[in-house]
């Protein structure tokens, strides 16, 4: 039980055994999770000889307190019990899904698709159903928007493949084009959905006009049209963006940790990431450019990422951010890297996978698309307050008269809890807003796996990056 998806196709190919394997236990549904479920499947999929798993576990289980609080184990003065690790379910105790349920949901489904050369080619993984009695849907999307639909009538056999050519032609985005195809039943249900990327987003156009800088001691103005920024030489942070920042905009690593977090999480203490702080060797005026070097370090320990920050300021008000840095990966791999500020504006837009909450390996059971949210939409109501909200793929973020935009591609958070609220709390209901939207922007954010029970979060997901390059642009509403 909880094999590694590594450790799996190790097996297969090392051992060549082929008799039937099946996992009693291969992933673990404790609070924001699981992630990684694809890379088992995967693995499932393309080698007979396995044939399955099990999810650990289906619900939450909780028992109320006299105020109706959902509680967990210790809190009715219990001196045996497991803490919140009867919080393990896949939905909620009140059966209600979370974005580890879609992901499950994703994995399993009967439909998978390719899409080559503008050809479609659908297959069946049911072991005895035909495609016959579903109905089958397509549409071509661009930056949310639905360009062309049509329908696709199908009977494919179990095991088998059928193919369609729908007219994707003539296709014009600013951030993502993408093929979506549906499978309902006949009361109309989804049972499955696919998505492939047509056209990714265009080239962000260099900025126009040079802002003016001013230097006052501590502080640097930037003025140009109708618009007033201020920078921080001393911390090498922006300190506000025409006046829409209710915090600075500073780098940092730290999020909370996830019940998935268990196993990793007292590395991170004893790295000192939630006690993280900025060294800026220099700080300079280069022209329409502020320019810092720096470093983020811990108390009692040495750097552990080294940067060069470029800040460009066009006359329109606009900002383009340069991050360039170099990781010591030797060290216990960082929960997060980014960039974090609050706002007082709470709603935003933002185009990358949604709506529900996406992670660099739980992002199947969602689709890229342009979505409306505000922070506490955001929330998820783990029962024990941890990382959530995140999306993953983003593109494109509008909060306030802010816009950001990456050509590459960021992870955003909108919350109503700080990190550090949500690190120190042990229940849901202890929760305490601070009256702001918290606001990441990140290059990066480490991957949920399922590691409250499972193996360690796959490399791949861990953000232990040795080289770290991040760019993305800050427009403002006039």
């Amino acid at each position: 039980m909880y094999a590694s998806a590594t450790d799996m196709l190790a097996y297969a190919v090392q051992t060549g055994d082929k008799r039937p394997l099946f996992l009693c236990e291969y992933s673990h549904a404790m609070g924001n999770g699981p992630g990684d479920l694809m890379d088992y499947w995967n693995v499932i999929y393309n080698n007979p000889q396995f044939i399955g798993g099990c999810i650990w576990e289906w619900t939450d289980h909780v028992a109320p307190d006299e105020d109706g609080n959902l509680c967990y184990g210790g809190d009715f003065g219990e001196e045996t019990h497991d803490g919140n690790f009867c919080c393990d379910g896949l939905v909620f105790s009140d059966r209600s899904f979370k974005a580890g349920s879609l992901e499950a949901k994703y994995t399993y489904q009967p439909l998978d698709t390719d899409l080559e050369n503008g050809v479609l080619t659908l297959t069946n993984r049911y072991d005895f159903t035909s495609f016959t009695d579903f109905d089958f849907t397509w549409e071509l999307t661009a930056d949310g928007k639905t360009l062309k639909s049509g329908k696709i009538k199908l009977d494919t056999k179990p095991h088998c493949t059928d193919t369609f050519s729908p007219d994707i032609s003539d296709i014009d985005c600013e951030f993502g084009a993408y093929l979506n195809v549906y499978m309902k039943d006949k009361n109309g249900k989804e049972v499955a959905f696919t998505q492939h990327e047509m056209a990714s987003a265009k080239e962000i156009k260099p900025g126009f006009g040079a802002a003016k800088i001013s230097c006052d001691g501590e502080f640097a103005k930037i003025t140009g049209d109708n618009f007033e920024h201020i920078f921080n030489m001393h911390y090498g942070y922006i300190e506000n963006i025409g006046g829409a920042l209710t915090s600075p905009m500073k780098l940092s690593v730290w999020r909370a940790p996830t019940d998935n977090d268990r196993g990793i999480k007292n590395k991170w203490f004893d790295e000192n990431y939630n006690k993280q702080y900025n060294k800026v060797y220099d700080s300079r005026i280069e022209g329409n450019k502020i320019i810092v070097n720096g470093a983020l370090a811990t108390v009692s320990r040495m750097n552990f990422f080294k940067y060069t920050a470029e800040y460009t300021f066009f006359g329109d008000g606009r900002i383009d951010v340069v991050l360039d840095g170099e990781f010591d990966n030797t060290r216990t791999y960082l929960p997060r890297l980014g960039f974090e500020f609050t706002t007082a504006e709470k709603k935003f837009e933002y185009f990358g996978y949604g709506p529900c909450e996406s992670y660099i390996d739980m992002h199947h059971g969602s689709k890229m698309g342009m979505y409306n949210s505000c922070a506490e939409d955001e929330y998820v109501n783990y029962i024990k307050p941890q990382e959530h909200g995140n999306h993953y793929n983003t593109k494109y973020m509008h909060i306030g008269r802010l816009k950001f935009v990456s050509q590459d591609r960021m992870e955003i958070n909108v919350s109503e809890y700080s990190a550090e609220e949500l690190t120190q709390k042990a229940h849901n209901f202890e929760l305490e807003k601070n009256g702001f939207a918290n606001v990441r922007v990140d290059y990066m954010v480490s991957g949920i796996g399922s590691g409250s029970c499972g193996p360690q979060l796959l490399e791949g997901y861990q953000m232990n990056h040795k080289n770290v390059h991040f760019a993305f642009s800050v427009f403002m509403d006039k």
